[in-house]
């Protein structure tokens, strides 16, 4: 398992962009990682089919498929050791924390990034969040679909089609629903030609 930190992820992602090959940048929080892992206890563990979602999209073996890993998560606890989680293992894992980092500490960085890529392409926006914060921190989305948090494991058979419903009509995909986008990855990625870039938690920060 090879990790890389916030400056090769973005310059690996931005490769892709540029060259306009089709990639998935997804990110898996702890809550997606431990599901997968079995690590979950009954009452708040999600629905078998919303697990084996997230699972696969943890086997997809594609090169194009940036699989997208907090680096707290990244060292051996007891709780669970990340590379024994067979798509995991021999896999590229990228840093999921790096939108918000670079949000952060290098806030020049991120909207150079908005400006020259997202704010002026096609896009969907799958979100926790209403319309409005994803025009104020990326511009206007031509597609926009608001996820209830509280609802969102038996939302996923419907967000998926809808998104699907999109193929060759937007640019990206661009998630802002950690754990469902997880789950939403390997379903977008296997039957449409759709990029997905998850922000991870950039809206929610931005939110504050």
């Amino acid at each position: 398992m090879k990790t890389l930190g916030a400056r090769e992820t973005i310059k690996n992602l931005t490769y892709r962009m540029s060259n306009k090959q089709r990639f998935s940048y997804v990110g898996f929080s702890k809550s997606a990682v431990l599901a997968a892992a079995g690590k979950i206890s009954p009452d708040k563990r999600p629905p078998k089919s919303f697990t084996k979602s997230i699972i696969n999209s943890i086997e997809t073996s594609d090169k194009n498929f940036m699989k997208c890993v907090p680096n707290f998560l990244l060292s051996s606890s007891d709780e669970f050791d990340i590379s024994s989680i067979d798509g995991f293992k021999n896999s590229v894992i990228y840093d999921a924390g790096m939108f918000e980092y670079y949000f952060i500490n290098k806030r020049d960085v991120f909207d150079d990034f908005v400006n020259f890529y997202i704010r002026n392409s096609n896009n969907l926006v799958v979100s926790f969040h209403d319309k409005k914060l994803a025009q104020k921190l990326i511009g206007t989305p031509a597609h926009h679909i608001h996820v209830p948090y509280n609802d969102f494991y038996d939302r996923l058979d419907q967000v998926s089609n809808q998104i699907m419903e999109l193929d060759g009509k937007i640019d990206y995909c661009i998630l802002d629903c950690p754990v469902l986008s997880s789950a939403l990855a390997n379903r977008v990625w296997q039957n449409s030609s759709i990029s997905i870039l998850d922000f991870g938690k950039v809206f929610t920060i931005a939110n504050k």
